[in-house]
């Protein structure tokens, strides 16, 4: 139709669109609504629950205000269109699928309208493109061993700093191993064109006087791993604090996921981790897009709620009940206050690593116990 065509067309568009835009504002139940207002809204939401601040961005605010025209164009003419990556996000990227909710759920209290989950994972995939530009971890410290020419290393460094600069700064070029040295740089790699035993905790890169692709991927792959370590050693540290036994239900009867949302709350509230509403705002969540997936579990929670002290509450169900569209038979409930909510971002990377792992995922599904259960959780590969 002619007018997908000119959405597209803006779309492609991009900044210079607004050019040709009738108004910056939108007709909504007989009022103008400002599209700036509406995105900034939604953004600064997303901010004050996850502690990411996108309302600054405004590559973001152009897309999202071209993408709120054509989705209440959608909704005025009834249209559905499917979201092809709307099961990879949910499964994947769980936490930004979460902040497109947190959008959605903006939109509802503005304009009282509801979206489906496909029209959530949209406004996710616009969030999450630009999370990924704005998240900045702490960098790593690199020390590089280079005892070659010196005109050669310094081509050879700059090129490895302008790859990694947004991961890694480079503390220190050396012409020689020199162990006390390294040691009070504390660096969390080392690079080197030579081979090393210096008996150091450091994980270390032998590279090619000059510096080829597979030297590039060598760094690259010991940057995830130094991330995969880093989150590990945080969610090992506080997964004990978060699951406590008493929050640990190894057999739960529910009639359904309301009520068993409830019976896992009662724990949590008697313990003065959450309010006794509390149970009713992961209820209120679930009601924008189910928490369930198609593994048998699901991982209920709240927004915008106070939580007194962060926790985890975990049930074994006595038989599998339908949430949403999937059976589920094993659930995790998450209360994370606000000065932990990095907690959720650890939480879900490390999460998704589990349950993509078969024969990890299958030990915590089984009814074994607290012990097991942590132990499952904490294990390696």
């Amino acid at each position: 139709p002619e007018p997908e065509i000119s959405q597209l067309a803006l779309l492609f568009m991009g900044k210079g669109s607004g050019n040709y835009y009738k108004a910056d504002t939108i007709p909504v139940n007989g009022k103008e609504i400002s599209l700036e207002d509406l995105t900034t809204a939604m953004l600064e939401e997303v901010r004050k629950l996850y502690g990411v601040d996108l309302t600054t961005d405004s590559k973001l605010q152009e897309g999202l205000s071209l993408h709120l025209r054509g989705l209440l164009q959608r909704l005025r003419d009834r249209t559905q269109v499917d979201n092809v990556y709307l099961e990879e996000l949910r499964w994947r990227f769980p936490l930004i699928y979460d902040m497109g909710v947190t959008a959605s759920r903006k939109l509802h209290e503005i304009l009282g309208i509801q979206l489906d989950p496909n029209e959530i994972g949209f406004l996710a995939l616009h969030l999450g493109a630009a999370y990924t530009i704005h998240r900045k971890p702490s960098k790593y410290r690199a020390v590089v061993v280079f005892p070659s020419d010196q005109a050669l290393a310094t081509v050879v460094i700059e090129k490895i700093r302008r790859q990694f600069q947004d991961r890694m700064d480079v503390v220190a070029v050396l012409d020689a191993y020199e162990k006390k040295r390294v040691e009070d740089l504390n660096p969390d790699l080392i690079l080197t064109t030579l081979p090393l035993d210096h008996g150091l905790n450091v994980p270390t890169v032998q590279l090619s006087v000059f510096y080829s692709q597979e030297n590039e991927s060598q760094i690259f792959q010991q940057l995830n791993r130094l991330d995969k370590n880093r989150q590990k050693d945080i969610f090992q540290h506080r997964i004990r604090e978060l699951i406590k036994p008493e929050y640990f239900l190894e057999t739960l009867d529910a009639s359904d996921s309301e009520d068993v949302i409830r019976k896992m709350c009662q724990p949590l509230v008697k313990a003065g981790c959450i309010p006794p509403e509390y149970a009713d705002a992961v209820l209120e969540r679930e009601g924008y897009a189910p928490t369930s997936f198609a593994a048998g579990f699901a991982l209920p929670h709240a927004l915008n709620v106070t939580i007194r002290e962060s926790a985890i509450s975990v049930a074994h169900l006595d038989h599998p009940l339908q949430w949403g569209d999937h059976s589920v038979d094993f659930v995790l409930l998450l209360a994370i206050r606000e000065e932990d909510r990095e907690l959720l971002g650890i939480f879900f990377d490390w999460w998704i690593q589990i349950i993509s792992d078969p024969l990890r995922f299958g030990l915590l599904k089984e009814k074994n116990g607290y012990a097991a259960f942590v132990q499952a959780i904490l294990e390696e590969k």
